[in-house]
């Protein structure tokens, strides 16, 4: 049964790695990274927030990183992976159910995401999760012209 866990910055190069891994396809119809060359997992915790990670036998699975918003008791998850060779196991499902759960324990009240129209596939899947869309509209940051959608979840 996989672990999951808080990530530490002994954990940042193979969570930026599985999460290289996890975006390849994204990448390709996006035409870039989600998010430039940062390492993902230390600049949540910079933020303020936390990378948690599932693990099985030590290798890590899928990576989860969340950062507070400006507005009060607002998140955003900011990036969600599950290694490839993993995926349709529900191991996204397990590792954002933690989440949720560490959150809404620490009073968060809001879980927020954005991601690329385009992507039915992860719009359904949050969806499928509780999250509804908020916005559709095109980026904010101007490098590139594809739509996003803004969901958002109440935590209990």
């Amino acid at each position: 049964m996989p672990d999951i866990r808080r990530l530490t910055p002994e954990d940042d190069a193979a969570a930026e790695a599985l999460l290289r891994r996890a975006f390849a396809d994204y990448v390709r119809r996006l035409g870039r990274a989600p998010q430039g060359d940062l390492d993902r997992a230390a600049e949540a915790r910079a933020k303020g927030g936390l990378a948690m990670g599932l693990e099985e036998y030590g290798r890590l699975l899928a990576v989860a990183t969340l950062h507070p918003e400006a507005a009060p008791g607002v998140w955003l998850l900011s990036h969600l992976g599950v290694d490839p060779e993993r995926q349709g196991e529900a191991l996204g499902d397990r590792l954002l159910d933690a989440a949720e759960a560490e959150l809404a324990a620490e009073g968060a009240e809001r879980l927020q995401l954005v991601t690329a129209a385009f992507r039915d596939d992860l719009v359904g899947f949050y969806a499928r999760r509780g999250f509804e869309i908020v916005r559709r509209g095109p980026p904010g940051h101007g490098e590139d012209q594809h739509e996003r959608v803004r969901m958002e979840k109440r935590l209990a």
